[in-house]
């Protein structure tokens, strides 16, 4: 019996780096944290892609502060594996 498992990837790292180009300087996790108000563990949280919990007025955040789509920030991918009994 197959068992699907979600995987949510978060491209924050990515969109730091088209940020940095747009903007002409290196943006850090601690400048996203002071122009955001996300504190720099939550945000290291989701670049480990450990997703416990989604705050989704983060991602909201994250969204305007990058001016990009939710499609842009975060992957969804799903995975199937074999449920062993």
């Amino acid at each position: 019996m197959k068992k699907s498992g979600i995987t949510i990837k978060f491209n924050i790292q990515q969109e730091i780096l088209k940020k940095s180009l747009r903007d002409g300087r290196k943006i850090r996790i601690i400048d996203v944290s002071r122009e955001t108000g996300i504190c720099t563990a939550t945000l290291n949280r989701l670049l480990s892609t450990k997703t416990d919990n989604t705050w989704i007025k983060h991602i909201v955040l994250l969204c305007d502060y990058f001016n990009c789509t939710l499609n842009d920030l975060v992957t969804y991918e799903i995975k199937t594996k074999l449920e062993v009994k």
